[in-house]
């Protein structure tokens, strides 16, 4: 891997043939830990491959992150034990299944308990950007834990995706980091409006009423974050400060004059 330098990304492969993703379970062993990109940086193609392959697999354990591809089932759980940071998007089914276990830790943990080895990641699957023009990858739309988990897994199986953006700031692969390569077009995963019920809009209503005009907000992602922003239209010179900007958020902007 190679650190942060200024570059022209190329659509080409670099000479490289894409891998076939049916040559996945080859490199997964019984017992294994695999982590992959979350949101809309899930590999698709990778995690198709995995679910149809999953009766070749002896058990192995998924770390989730927030999910939004409509991919994992709670009846996957005949062959994978699924634990996650959080119960975001398609997490909530397995969550709700019964087939989830929930890390207890905050999210910026993460990277530091991949490091000792407390949270042990043995593959990694990613959606990478097309190479540069010197063959380097990168990790395009996952710049967070996965990073730390790239730089310590045993194996490194990424699909290359023409629309994965090129993103500064390193590490980038070369071909000799990737274990297995394949192509991949498939439609990133989108994220779907939170189902907000009677019970949210009760308690966005109330939390709404303790925001004053001129308050700084830190919202999260789900419905209830949604009901309460979905109440707060009539407030003024609010901020917002937070790492994620959901739709219900947008519905508060109003342009500057």
């Amino acid at each position: 891997m190679n650190d942060a330098e200024t570059v022209t990304p190329n659509s080409a492969i670099h000479g490289r043939r894409p891998g076939d993703y049916r040559e996945l379970c080859a490199l997964i062993r019984p017992g294994d830990s695999v982590m992959w990109g979350q949101s809309h940086a899930e590999p698709v193609t990778l995690m198709r491959a995995l679910v149809a392959q999953r009766e070749q697999l002896k058990r192995i354990r998924l770390f989730l992150g927030i999910g939004l591809a409509d991919i994992l089932s709670p009846e996957h759980a005949d062959a994978f034990d699924f634990l996650a940071y959080c119960g975001t998007g398609t997490n909530r089914k397995l969550a709700r299944a019964g087939v989830l276990d929930i890390l207890p830790v905050h999210y910026s943990q993460l990277p530091e308990l991949i490091r000792t080895g407390r949270l042990r990641i043995d593959v990694v699957m990613l959606q990478v950007s097309p190479p540069d023009e010197r063959g380097r990858y990168s990790l395009g739309l996952a710049r967070e834990y996965l990073v730390e988990a790239v730089r310590h897994a045993r194996a490194i199986v990424a699909e290359v995706h023409p629309d994965v953006p090129w993103t500064y700031g390193g590490p980038y692969l070369q071909d000799s980091d990737i274990d297995l390569l394949v192509a991949s077009e498939a439609s990133f995963p989108d994220a779907q409006p939170a189902e907000v019920g009677p019970v949210e809009q009760t308690i966005g209503r109330h939390v709404a009423s303790l925001v004053e005009d001129g308050a700084t907000l830190q919202t999260g992602i789900g419905s209830i974050p949604d009901a309460v922003m979905a109440q707060l239209h009539d407030r003024r010179d609010l901020g917002v400060h937070t790492g994620s900007i959901e739709t219900a958020s947008w519905h508060c902007a109003k342009p500057v004059s």
